[in-house]
């Protein structure tokens, strides 16, 4: 077995700027707002504009009313997107309901821009797990947005929300900590790592792929933090958590899904995991097929899941 531990010593909180956010009265302007095909984009933002003046939205909440409206009312166009023909202009991906990743970060700009708050684009590099036999975890051009609140900087990403928005981990994209949002995003511009060290391209490529699912429970760090493993050896992987948090590892199981053959089972297969010490856990796996692998926690009594880390071959 081949055991390596490699820290990174990141304290991940899920995000500051989301604990400035009075949620329910957001809601309750989502919940009155005119319906998207009854308004343009401009009578629809004149209409926010009202609300945020009768419920003296502060700029977080506004920014958070446009981030949760276009995740409830835009759907990103991934047919559109892989084709090259999905739509960009704002307009037009608000009249339809539907857009692609420049559209749809312009759409978030231009919304905020009408409720007096900066916003722009920033372009650079996403990971995903590609569509081809066996699958890979690749990069690809990709955009997502900052807002500027209070003289500081944050993270937004608008299309991963749209396509988390039926989850309790949507929020996750709002004002990300940039610690966890350099996993999945790279910017071409370094300014917008908003990191105190700058993540080089390799590095930022050979990190383990690790989405909302990891962060959301609170853990902080895994080793070996690898994006691609070597296949027929097996690996000690560490996590972990801030002391807080160990009780929530009385109520998960940890699983993992292993594509073979260019299809994954339908149900995960279980892995046992050890507690080292408070905040400490680690388990035993081996990637022995092409392809990659998702391994994830499954709450015991809800059965929700929250992906740790996925992996690929060598």
């Amino acid at each position: 077995m081949k055991i390596i531990f490699l820290f990174l010593c990141f304290l991940i909180c899920f995000s500051k700027l989301i604990d400035q956010v009075r949620k329910d009265v957001v809601e309750k302007v989502l919940l009155n707002l005119s319906k998207r095909e009854n308004l343009d984009i401009l009578k629809m933002c004149l209409e926010m504009v009202a609300f945020k003046s009768t419920y003296s939205l502060n700029d977080t909440e506004s920014a958070y009313l446009v981030y949760k409206w276009i995740s409830q009312n835009i759907v990103f166009d991934s047919k559109g997107e892989k084709q090259g023909n999905s739509s960009t202009a704002i307009t037009t991906v608000y009249k339809t309901g539907k857009g692609g990743v420049t559209g749809i970060t312009g759409l978030f700009n231009t919304m905020c821009s009408l409720l007096k708050i900066e916003a722009d684009t920033i372009l650079g590099l996403t990971k995903i797990i590609s569509d081809d036999y066996p699958s890979k975890i690749i990069t690809k051009d990709y955009s997502w947005n900052y807002i500027l609140i209070n003289n500081e900087y944050y993270l937004i990403d608008v299309v991963k929300a749209i396509n988390l928005k039926k989850t309790s981990k949507s929020d996750f994209y709002f004002g990300t900590n940039p610690e966890a949002s350099i996993r999945l995003h790279f910017p071409n511009d370094n300014k917008w790592q908003l990191l105190p060290k700058i993540i080089t391209k390799d590095e930022f490529k050979s990190m383990a792929y690790l989405d909302e699912g990891f962060f959301s429970l609170g853990l902080k760090t895994i080793s070996p933090d690898i994006q691609s493993f070597n296949t027929s050896e097996s690996y000690r992987i560490r996590i972990t958590s801030d002391n807080s948090f160990d009780e929530i590892f009385d109520q998960l199981e940890i699983e993992f899904f292993e594509e073979h053959e260019g299809e994954l089972p339908e149900v995960g297969i279980y892995l046992k995991f050890d507690k080292i010490s408070n905040g400490v856990y680690e388990f035993d796996y081996s990637l022995y097929n092409d392809g990659f692998v998702d391994i994830y926690f499954k709450n015991t009594k809800t059965r929700e899941t929250f992906s740790l880390v996925c992996f690929d071959r060598i």
